[in-house]
């Protein structure tokens, strides 16, 4: 009414701005607002697997380790790998002489583990094997029980599909690592003691395995959270067997074995001590030898096309870069660490090499995996390797002493 004054009371004034609103929000015109909602509100409806929002890893898709102490990584068939965070230390590798039941090939010796890793929390099951390989050679069956009947070769074969199916690079353990992680900071001849009493609760052996191998994880886990660490099934280590530490293979075996340890459900405890070696050729199975995997904290370059996809910076490269072409490699593009050099009798030269699947002691002019070990030079503790893949000579210096 012209004239006339409009009195909106309180409750009016509510009602108009729940009519505006209502306009605003279902206009249709070009002009209309859009309901948005933050990333971090779950909007699940029942029966959904995931929020929309969230992107499912794609199965053998990169994934990137966390920043914890464990980590598990997706494998085929709805499997999974737990791994433990080892971390960097000292520790006396072998036994004191006064050990009860000490071998010869035990001589104790400071060594230093200069960078933590990633470690099977169990040994590899049968159903972790099968959905990598499709097949089990285990002699007592049992998706939770410890694959065997594999020799060192086998688990090669084994890590190459691991890698493949991950985006990882899993390795065997050097025996370094292995006694460091099986310890977890104890010099006991057992991580749970000095007694074999105490290995009831911590191992399956001869005494209680029942004469074959059980489900992994049933027993206590050591000072770093590992299973089975003792007993139920040696486990495959990536180093050459040699009697005494620091010597070549050639200088204490006529034929190349390979270490193994931990024991297993068929032997006596004393077999199962923390310092205690076994070892075998290459192709050789039994039923009470497994493995247990490891991977380096800090990613190798043969995972930096993964990494740069996930936004991830690499880790930093030993050397500065090299050019070579028109492509930028540095020497960790080999993923080949220089651990030592001994002169052998006649004063030839011989160095410890490791590699993504392997640590071995080579002359000079021996070929493996894609390169040559061209040059041996001792006193600037350096080798010169020439790689295939790149066309060129690469000087690996010798890195931070493990040994002391």
């Amino acid at each position: 009414m012209n004239g006339s004054i409009l009195i909106v009371t309180a409750a009016g004034r509510r009602l108009i701005t729940l009519v505006l609103l209502a306009t605003v929000l279902f206009s249709t015109g070009p002009a209309s607002a859009q309901l948005t909602v933050p990333e971090d509100v779950d909007i699940r409806k029942p029966g959904d697997s995931a929020p929309p929002h969230t992107q499912q890893p794609e199965p053998g898709g990169m994934q990137m380790p966390p920043s914890g102490d464990t980590w598990s990584v997706d494998l085929p068939n709805g499997q999974r790998l737990e791994l433990v965070r080892v971390p960097a230390g000292e520790f006396l590798m072998g036994s004191p002489e006064g050990e009860p039941d000490r071998s010869v090939d035990e001589r104790q010796h400071r060594v230093r583990i200069s960078r933590p890793f990633w470690m099977g929390k169990h040994e590899v099951t049968q159903a972790q094997w099968r959905s990598v390989m499709g097949s089990d050679p285990s002699e007592s069956r049992g998706d939770e029980l410890p694959v065997e009947m594999v020799s060192w070769n086998d688990c090669r074969q084994f890590l190459g599909g691991l890698n493949a199916v991950t985006g990882q690079t899993f390795r065997l353990p050097t025996e370094e690592e292995w006694e460091f992680a099986c310890r977890a900071t104890a010099q006991a001849a057992w991580s749970c003691g000095e007694s074999p009493s105490c290995l009831g609760a911590a191992a399956w052996f001869s005494e209680n395995s029942g004469n074959r191998p059980n489900p992994v994880g049933r027993k206590q886990p050591n000072g770093f959270g590992l299973h089975d660490m003792h007993g139920n099934v040696y486990e495959w280590c990536m180093d050459q067997y040699v009697e005494t530490y620091g010597a070549t293979a050639s200088e204490t075996l006529d034929t190349v074995t390979y270490v193994r340890r931990g024991g297993s459900w068929a032997v006596p405890p004393k077999h199962c001590r923390s310092a205690f070696r076994g070892n075998a050729s290459s192709e050789k199975r039994r039923n009470d030898v497994g493995l247990r995997v490891v991977m380096d904290v800090e990613p190798s370059s043969s995972v930096r096309q993964g990494l740069a996809s996930a936004k991830v910076s690499p880790p930093e490269t030993f050397q500065q870069p090299e050019k070579s072409g028109d492509q930028e490699v540095s020497a960790e593009s080999l993923n080949i660490q220089l651990l030592d050099i001994h002169e052998a009798a006649g004063g030839k030269l011989r160095a410890r090499l490791r590699t993504t699947s392997l640590t071995s002691w080579l002359a000079e002019g021996a070929r493996l995996e894609g390169f040559e070990l061209k040059r041996i030079n001792k006193e600037d503790q350096t080798v010169e390797v020439y790689s295939e893949r790149y066309g060129r000579t690469f000087v690996i210096h010798k890195r931070v002493s493990d040994h002391q």
